[in-house]
């Protein structure tokens, strides 16, 4: 009996860029919306490096519009995917009907940097409520702190990687996708975490790049250029492991 090896991470990222490029210009004007949304955060409402009020307000209205997009960008691709057509209209409202939910998960798999974020903001501006030794403890391990969160969530944003799909494409509640994602994804978990970390290093690239050569607004060209990608990685890697866990 001819035994099927899961696809490589090569062929997973040859078949993702193929759905990137195909669906690039018919997805164009959701990504200058996202750029340009981006653009308007940077400008009207910077991001600091203390942690505060406006802080969270400013970084939480970031997630959401990033769940929006991302909404409407995923049910955009799986309708080339899958039909091989492309409707703006319906690309549109299904991407906001399926916004809250996705936004539910995406704070979910973010819950540990979060709550480590809200713990340091507690300690920042109200320290004086607890013992001072318990502040410098925790705030002199802070990058072992940080480090542990960031670790955490990336094991939930593999564990959880296509809970995306199931929210936008399939109509699935936040528990439910996520649920649906961990079964799927468990017995492939080191091929997802490659696909996962092999883009945080093409985005990080592209990052440093555009900002050795000074080009002002570099997240939200990263925002134009890479956005559509990843929920194509998604799609490429929600149907390999659907085909090889049968």
């Amino acid at each position: 009996m001819m035994t099927h090896t899961f696809p490589s991470l090569f062929a997973t990222y040859r078949r993702a860029s193929l759905l990137w490029a195909k669906t690039f210009l018919d997805l164009l004007p959701f990504l200058l919306l996202w750029m340009l949304s981006q653009v308007g955060l940077e400008i009207f409402l910077p991001q600091s490096d203390q942690i505060s009020t406006k802080f969270f307000m400013i970084l939480f209205l970031d997630m959401a519009i990033t769940a929006l997009f991302f909404s409407v960008i995923l049910n955009g691709l799986y309708q080339q995917y899958s039909t091989q057509s492309f409707d703006f209209m319906i690309t549109l409202k299904a991407g906001f009907k399926r916004f809250m939910p996705l936004y539910i998960a995406y704070t979910l798999v973010s819950l540990p940097l979060l709550v480590v974020l809200l713990v340091f903001g507690f300690l920042i501006h109200f320290g004086k409520l607890v013992p001072m030794t318990w502040v410098m403890s925790i705030l002199s391990m802070q990058h072992v702190i940080i480090a542990s969160a960031a670790l955490l969530s990336l094991g939930l944003a593999v564990i959880f990687f296509t809970a995306g799909v199931f929210i936008v494409i399939f109509n699935n509640r936040t528990l439910s996708a996520l649920k649906h994602s961990y079964q799927l994804v468990k017995k492939y978990w080191m091929d997802t975490l490659l696909v996962i970390l092999l883009f945080g290093i093409i985005a990080a690239f592209a990052t440093f790049l555009l900002a050795e050569l000074n080009i002002p607004y570099a997240k939200a060209l990263i925002t134009l250029l890479l956005s559509s990608f990843y929920p194509a990685l998604m799609i490429i890697h929600y149907e390999n492991l659907v085909t090889y866990s049968q």
